[in-house]
């Protein structure tokens, strides 16, 4: 399926787990996303980003007034999948992407939603 959504980019390594005496346990597919792309936008993010490496909440947010990323979908253009390279641990999917995903019956990714400047939702893998 993500092959359908975005052919030709990812990487999916075959993992098979096998018991100590030889028997089968499970297959599976590790998905290795290979869009690498610098999507917060600069300017209206609300977060720093420090030392060119990474975004940071700025010093005044807390948990009851928390900081927002704002993304730019300039920087995003058509990519279905990505990491951002200034925000680790995450992967990202275009919204129409995620309901795609929904639709299908996809389970074990757990998404969070990210508001956008234009009002579409975003969200994050």
């Amino acid at each position: 399926m993500i092959e359908e959504i975005e052919p030709d980019t990812h990487q999916f390594v075959s993992v098979e787990f096998i018991v100590e005496d030889g028997s089968h346990l499970e297959k599976c597919w590790f998905w290795q996303i290979c869009n690498r792309l610098d999507t917060v936008h600069h300017e209206k993010t609300e977060h720093v980003l420090y030392k060119g490496l990474g975004w940071m909440a700025p010093p005044l947010a807390t948990s009851n007034s928390p900081s927002k990323h704002v993304f730019d979908n300039c920087q995003i253009k058509n990519a279905k999948f990505w990491h951002d390279k200034h925000i680790s641990g995450s992967s990202f999917c275009a919204y129409h992407v995620r309901i795609r995903l929904d639709d299908a019956g996809v389970t074990g990714i757990r998404f969070k939603h990210y508001g956008r400047p234009e009002g579409r939702p975003g969200y994050a893998a």
